[in-house]
């Protein structure tokens, strides 16, 4: 079986090319649609995306999402609307595309201050399947086959491939952080409804938040693994981080000191001496508001052998994302 490659999608920088915006209004707009043939969706919208990009390339006929650069590493973030519930489809299209599930009310993008410089260099890939654009169709295929780069090896069946013939292949840095307790008072009831949840480390403080499904708590012991895209900003109000991932600065105040007479021992007798009252500066740690807190975009996922499948993405602290344990890995998203 042979793998194609699209092409290295080297850490971008931030750039606002004109389309990723109406992408993500028109993405929002079609899955919050009811369609006759739900198991059509991107075939629906293939003909308004081709409409946006730069070129016929810039949208993946396979996922629906942005082949490139920076607009890749940003479409990865899509989240489902809270409150509402979120199924999976039976469709050969990867975990990390919209396209794999069905919404009730659409999903959508927040981008606080992402920067994607910190994403690792992705390679976008299709497996066994036409390359868009060129009508090429690999010929070989194989019972086990190996994904190799270095040292690395994948071992990924054919079985795998034909429910996710387009993967995303990184070297990946990978923490752990489990599913803690519900925030907020107004959870809503159903196994796929997408409620707001605690990220936790292992000793069960608060790391940073995630929206997934009820179904994916009530099972958290399953899903543990990390696996960090983007740098951005802020967490929600009702997520409260323990005191050693809070991010804080150092800020200066004065305090008043009176003075008084002092008792000494002088040549000229006096036992005595004057202290002035003065101003002594206090140094102190002072909590960021929240909407400025620096975090890691991270994507909770279960591993099928050797590839890893979205649960969700979520966010933690940088501080809790650098003392946390963490491992490089090549991985592959399916």
């Amino acid at each position: 079986m042979n793998i194609i490659t699209l092409g290295i999608l080297a850490p971008p920088q931030i750039t606002d090319d004109g389309y990723f915006t109406t992408y993500t209004e028109v993405v929002k707009e079609f899955t919050g649609r009811i369609l006759g043939q739900p198991d059509d969706v991107l075939k629906a919208i293939m003909g308004v995306l081709r409409t946006l990009g730069p070129s016929r390339y810039a949208f993946d006929e396979g996922t629906g999402m942005p082949s490139f650069g920076s607009n890749l590493a940003k479409a990865l973030l899509w989240q489902p609307l809270p409150d509402k519930t979120m199924k999976e489809r039976k469709v050969a299209v990867p975990s990390w595309s919209w396209a794999h599930w069905e919404f009730q009310d659409g999903c959508h993008w927040e981008l606080d201050g992402v920067d994607e410089s910190f994403n690792p260099s992705m390679v976008f890939e299709r497996i066994d399947g036409i390359v868009p654009g060129t009508g090429f169709k690999s010929r070989r295929t194989q019972t086990e086959n190996s994904l190799r780069e270095g040292r690395s090896k994948i071992m990924i069946s054919s079985k795998q491939f034909e429910d996710s013939p387009t993967m995303i292949r990184l070297n990946a840095t990978i923490s752990q952080f489990h599913v803690g307790a519900a925030l907020g008072t107004n959870q809503a009831d159903g196994p796929d409804v997408v409620n707001l949840y605690e990220l936790v480390d292992r000793r069960r403080r608060c790391t940073g938040e995630i929206w997934i499904r009820n179904r994916v708590a009530a099972e958290s012991a399953k899903y543990c693994e990390c696996i960090g895209l983007s740098h951005g900003k802020s967490l929600s109000e009702a997520t409260h981080p323990a005191d050693i991932y809070t991010p804080t600065t150092t800020e200066y105040d004065h305090q008043l000191v009176y003075g008084g007479y002092d008792p000494v021992s002088r040549v000229d007798g006096s036992r005595y001496a004057y202290n002035p009252p003065r101003l002594v500066p206090i140094q102190k740690k002072v909590v960021l508001p929240k909407e400025s807190w620096p975090v890691v975009y991270v994507m909770l996922v279960t591993w099928t052998e050797d590839v890893a499948f979205r649960v969700g993405i979520g966010k933690v602290t940088e501080e809790a994302w650098n003392m946390a344990d963490s491992r490089q890995q090549l991985a592959c998203i399916g």
